[in-house]
Parts: structure tokens; C-alpha cells; sequence
């Protein structure tokens, strides 16, 4: 029996690794087992993977920070079941196995009847056909962060004054994200021309303090991502269609930012599929 982890990286190819040992200890130091890139946001060692025959034991070490999150609920230490996956951050990490005995070679597959492949394609297109959750498209990251904000003052007592009115917004999209989510993006933005138009006044303190501010909020963000994208999927999963709705319309605010790519039209398919089983009477 073969066991691998997939780690899904926010703009990268998603890699597989697989587990040879016991232990094997995942982050972007030199001595972690499995080394991901500094971009990923994980410490050096921030993920200890403990293999077993029917669970994989995932912990965060003592004295790294962070948490781990499997089903929607945060943790230190959790046991995942093969086939299962949590978030570390905006890391996403799938646990699989593949018994050698049981891999069918591709001439038994050529010589098996092709009627009954066909049968089989029709089956499942016939079941899929009307319904999103079968389709998932991959999530695109949150934020770009090659994305460079520029201040459109050219003043510095100008550009401080904006920069600090694009503070306070900021500051208060943070407490009304509670309601709309989309309010928690857009003070992403308005913390990034706030960095930049002080950073053109000259004022080094206040440009550290926002920084901070932007990196805590930003991560903050990601973090519910990842937990909401997560929630969805265990709702689909679980066939329940109110719990999923309401993720998917989470995921839409935070998204409504970017430009209509193919996981928001995936959304807004789905959308429209959980509403349609959400209308139907109960049997």
C-alpha cells in the first residue's frame, strides 16, 4: 500500500509527495521531510503527518503557532481518514493511498466490454448532468500578491492625509466584514494605498504599523477561505443543500472582487442547483 499527501498551494501546481516513513514532518525549512516554498505562509516545520493503516495523524508541533483545519473546525491535532484533506492556513493538504494488488493493468481495461463502459458513461452523465457539485473547478487565490498599490498623490502632505482616511475606512470595513464579506476584501485594498501613500510621505512608522495591519487582516482572510471553501465541500458531501448555500454565497462576496472566471461561474451554477433542491417539496 502506497500513501501520499497532495499539497495545493494558492497559485502553484499541486504537488504529491509520497510518505515513506512513520513520520514525516512538512514546512519550508531544510529539515523538514517534505519542503514547501516560503510562499506557501508555513513555518519551517509547521505539520508533523503520523502515517496509519486507516488514518493519518496530522499535528501542529509544540511551540510552532498555527492551527489545523478538518471539517470547518480549527485544531491542533487530528486524526484525517484516508481520502480526506484539511487546511494548514491557505495550504491544502489531501491524504490518499493506492494498493499496488489492486491497480488494473490497461490491457484488461482494452479487453473489458465495451458495452458496458458505455453503459457506465451514460449512467453517470445522466446522474451529473443537471448538477454543479459534480463539476468543481479549482479555486484561484484570494489576493494577488505581486500586486503593487500605487498612491495617486504626488504631494506628501497630501498623500498622508489620504493615506490616513484610507486607514480609518479601512478600519471600518474590518468591523462591518462581520456582515458582508465583501467589505473585509475591499479593506485589503484600502490598507494597500494606505501602505503606499505613506510610504510617499515618508512616514516609515506609519507605513510598518499598516503593513502590519494588512498582513494580519489579509491572513485572517485567507484563513476563512480556506475554511469555507472546506465547509462547502463537506455540505455537498453530506447533501446538506442549506448549509452549502450559505457557503457559496460567502465565497461569492470574497470573490466579487476578481474578474468572472470559471470557479465563480462554478458558484454561481451551484447556486442556482442548491436553490433548485432547496424548492423542492420534502418526500
Amino acid at each position: 500500500m502506497e500513501h501520499f499527501v497532495e499539497i495545493h498551494i494558492p497559485g502553484s501546481s499541486a504537488q504529491r509527495h509520497e510518505l515513506l516513513r512513520n513520520r514525516t514532518t512538512l514546512g519550508t525549512g531544510a529539515d523538514a521531510s517534505i519542503r514547501v516554498s516560503e510562499s506557501s505562509g508555513l513555518a519551517a516545520e509547521q505539520v508533523e503527518l503520523f502515517t496509519g493503516d486507516q488514518v493519518v495523524s496530522v499535528q501542529v508541533p509544540t511551540g510552532s503557532k498555527g492551527s489545523l483545519v478538518f471539517e470547518g473546525t480549527e485544531h491542533r491535532k487530528v486524526s484525517v481518514p484516508w481520502g480526506g484533506e484539511l487546511f494548514v492556513g491557505n495550504v491544502r493538504l489531501t491524504f490518499l493511498r493506492d494498493s499496488k494488488v489492486s491497480r488494473i493493468s490497461p490491457v484488461l481495461l482494452l479487453l473489458a466490454p465495451v458495452a458496458i463502459i458505455v453503459l457506465g458513461l451514460s449512467a453517470y452523465r445522466a446522474a451529473s448532468q443537471d448538477d454543479a457539485s459534480t463539476h468543481e473547478v479549482p479555486a484561484p487565490a484570494l489576493f494577488d500578491e505581486r500586486q503593487v498599490s500605487q498612491c495617486p498623490e504626488r504631494e506628501s502632505s497630501v498623500a498622508e492625509h489620504r493615506a490616513r482616511d484610507h486607514e480609518r475606512a479601512a478600519l471600518a470595513k474590518q468591523e462591518r466584514s462581520a456582515f458582508d464579506a465583501t467589505d473585509g476584501v475591499d479593506a485589503v485594498s484600502l490598507f494597500r494605498e494606505a501602505q503606499a501613500c505613506f510610504q510617499l510621505a515618508g512616514k516609515a512608522d506609519d507605513v510598518l504599523r499598516v503593513a502590519n495591519k494588512l498582513s494580519q487582516w489579509s491572513g485572517r482572510l485567507n484563513e476563512r477561505y480556506a475554511t469555507v471553501r472546506l465547509q462547502l465541500k463537506v455540505a455537498v458531501d453530506k447533501q446538506r443543500h442549506a448549509d452549502a448555500l450559505t457557503a457559496v454565497r460567502e465565497l461569492q462576496a470574497l470573490l466579487a472582487h476578481q474578474d468572472d472566471g470559471l470557479y465563480r461561474q462554478w458558484l454561481g451554477q451551484l447556486s442556482r442547483t442548491l436553490e433548485q433542491k432547496l424548492a423542492r417539496p420534502k418526500s
